[in-house]
């Protein structure tokens, strides 16, 4: 069933990435069999965000294979799509499972916050895009996303204790659990315990 591949979505990409060491690439500019080559997944989630008449909508290929396209519904904002498009690829990657395992924030500046901070880190400003995480985690402290990049881009700047705390606090969320192999390696690269696995 398709439930049980392997997927390696947008976050995970960048993180594999860094993992074995190869540059901070978007995920857009990748030769897709060489990633899947490079990181364990079969498949890879490619979502574009699309302005229409209805609103924004989320669309996504799911692939190497030619899988139909996932549609999500139009919505009057962003974060609002997100939310509409959460259940669909859900139940395009998992179709077995019984509740999504949200980690999207509860407000657009979270998000828009989050956003920039990932572009800000892909192109190596390391201070700017740190900022733009903690923006985006004191618009919603209970943002585990922003709490893991936060403390992904403090490890990167040589700030192990400010990353080791970022990535405490944000562990401890409810929506952290989807994120919870990323909390680890933060904790075990800052040199604290990675906790239980």
């Amino acid at each position: 069933a398709a439930g049980a591949l392997p997927v390696v979505d947008g976050e995970r990409v960048e993180q594999a990435l860094a993992q074995v060491c190869l540059p901070d690439t978007p995920a857009g500019a990748l030769d897709l069999r060489a990633l899947l080559r490079a990181v364990p997944a079969t498949q890879v989630l490619r979502p574009r965000l699309v302005l229409g008449k209805g609103g924004f909508a989320l669309e996504a290929s799911l692939g190497p294979a030619k899988s139909p396209a996932l549609h999500g519904a139009a919505a009057s904002d962003v974060l609002a799509a997100a939310r509409a498009f959460e259940p669909v690829a859900l139940r395009a990657l998992s179709p077995d499972a019984q509740a999504s395992l949200s980690t999207l924030p509860a407000s657009t500046a979270a998000l828009a916050a989050h956003g920039r901070g990932l572009a800000l880190r892909r192109a190596g400003r390391l201070e700017a895009a740190i900022a733009e995480f903690e923006a985006a985690t004191r618009a919603d402290p209970a943002y585990a996303a922003a709490w893991l990049a936060q403390a992904q881009s403090l490890l990167q700047a040589g700030m192990a204790e400010r990353a080791e705390a970022a990535a405490a606090t944000g562990a401890k969320l409810p929506a952290a659990r989807a994120l919870e192999p990323g909390f680890q390696l933060v904790a075990a690269l800052a040199g604290g315990e990675p906790g239980p696995a």
